[in-house]
């Protein structure tokens, strides 16, 4: 019976750190803080600790990323406009590209975070699950 909670109990941190990164950078603390807490008694909640700390930390830069080339190329589309206002009256269909570009840095986002609550809910069922890329390499470095 005590076997059973203890297992429990490890599908439930596993999840929860998982689970973290909707509080973005935080989460990434919280789940290396899980992972710290755990490696020693529990290896299926180390695993899915290290790995969803790696995974939050690597979403918030990319996620950073995204947004400083949107930031780019939108302002790169408010220059000629600012360089000569009088050359457009109304804004110019780039204009408005850029600004609907925004949407994608927000769709990655929300992607990646679909993505981390996926792995919440295989860790909570005790189902193995590995992110691309960074689930084999966490693997291969908690052997």
């Amino acid at each position: 019976m005590e076997e059973a909670a203890s297992e429990r109990e490890d599908r439930l941190l596993a999840a929860l750190a998982h689970a973290l990164i909707v509080a973005s950078w935080l989460g990434a603390i919280g789940a290396a803080a899980i992972y710290a807490l755990n490696r020693g008694r529990s290896r299926f909640v180390a695993f899915h600790a290290l790995q969803a700390a790696i995974y939050q930390l690597a979403t918030v830069f990319l996620s950073l990323v995204c947004w400083a080339c949107w930031l780019a190329g939108y302002m790169g589309s408010l220059v000629p406009i600012m360089a000569n206002p009088k050359a457009y009256p109304e804004p110019p269909a780039w204009f408005w590209l850029g600004l609907l570009a925004m949407f994608i840095p927000f769709g990655l986002m929300g992607l990646f975070l679909l993505y981390g609550l996926w792995g919440a809910i295989s860790a909570y069922r005790g189902k193995p699950f590995r992110y691309l890329l960074i689930g084999q390499w966490v693997a291969s470095q908690l052997r």
